[in-house]
């Protein structure tokens, strides 16, 4: 049988995480798949991981040399050749019925380019942390009402999400300004300008660790990647002027949200440099000044007296704790099982 999608994994120096997501994709109850794995010149392990699978579903191409993350999702992008294709980091799980929900979804609603399911974000231990998607209610969404409920609603990850290649027609590729968030901007351009889908089972764990980019974000990481990001979104001749301010102003509230969080974590940890370059944004952008000058003053407390980081730390952790044995109540599942490499 012709695989109907096609799994993209970049990959640079994970062998082991490499192995469980390689093993989550073939475990799919949706058997008519090809794995497509890109090494970005990384971990001399890679090759004979993805040799120790000896199933024909997968493939596997090493660049000569590391094109940065980025070069690798386009290139694994620019060669799908399949009907339906997902992106799966190499630190990252696929739920069994994550593909046959999506192309039951898609096969109901052909004009949408894409099926989103929720998405568990969780800890090396297997410990729920949060859920993507949890605030859009199942359903068909069409822009710009589709735009308006991810800006809103809070978007998905696209490790949960599978995607048409037909809608490369209208999004072709991936926006290099935009990085590291460059699927969240794939994503949002796709919803101001085609109908998709939002399923309600989970589909995919997101595992933050130690070394994971979901965990610590950074100042570079956000500005001015985002600001382009909201340009991209609602510049559109597709979004209307009404849903186009609507989603700006709800757009920009998050990036000063977000700013004031990467500020705050940068202050903790006594980066000054980040915490400063946040705390000018806020009180220039968005006329924070009094949380700026706190930014200011607590990142250089904890660069002074480092021992104010532990306990900042562990208060931190406490909260999460709480946090997932609340989730886990909500959602009856526990995922550390899945996280056995």
């Amino acid at each position: 049988m012709d695989p109907l999608i096609t799994t993209i994994i970049p990959t640079y120096q994970r062998p082991a995480m490499l192995r469980r997501a390689i093993r989550s994709a073939l475990a799919q109850s949706w058997t008519a798949l090809q794995v497509s794995v890109y090494d970005n010149a990384g971990d001399p392990e890679n090759a004979a991981v993805v040799a120790s699978f000896d199933d024909s579903r997968v493939e596997y191409f090493r660049h000569s040399r590391n094109l940065g993350a980025f070069a690798n999702f386009q290139f694994g992008l620019g060669r799908v050749s399949t009907p339906f294709f997902s992106f799966l980091a190499d630190d990252d799980i696929l739920l069994p019925d994550f593909y046959a929900t999506a192309v039951a979804a898609l096969e109901k609603e052909p004009t949408a380019a894409f099926a989103a399911m929720r998405v568990v974000r969780v800890d090396g231990s297997g410990r729920m942390l949060a859920v993507d998607g949890a605030g859009l209610p199942a359903g068909n969404y069409r822009p710009p009402e589709g735009l308006l409920a991810l800006v809103e609603g809070g978007h998905v990850n696209w490790v949960g999400i599978l995607f048409r290649r037909s809608a490369l027609e209208h999004v072709s590729e991936l926006d290099v300004r935009t990085a590291p968030s460059f699927d969240l901007d794939f994503e949002l351009r796709l919803a101001a300008q085609s109908p998709f889908v939002v399923c309600d089972q989970p589909g995919a764990l997101m595992v933050q660790h130690e070394g994971s980019s979901s965990v610590e974000a950074r100042f570079s990481d956000t500005w001015p990647a985002f600001l382009q990001i909201i340009d991209n979104a609602t510049g559109g001749d597709t979004v209307p002027p009404a849903a186009r301010q609507r989603a700006r102003t709800v757009m920009e509230r998050e990036l000063a949200a977000r700013l004031y969080r990467i500020g705050r974590a940068a202050a903790r940890q006594g980066r000054v440099k980040d915490a400063d370059g946040a705390a000018a944004l806020i009180a220039t952008r968005y006329g924070w000044r009094g949380r700026a000058r706190l930014l200011r003053v607590a990142a250089r407390v904890c660069a002074t007296v480092p021992p104010t980081r532990p306990a900042l730390r562990l208060a931190l952790d406490a909260y999460r704790v709480v946090r997932s044995r609340r989730l886990r109540a909500a959602l009856g599942t526990n995922y550390g099982s899945r996280l056995q490499a």
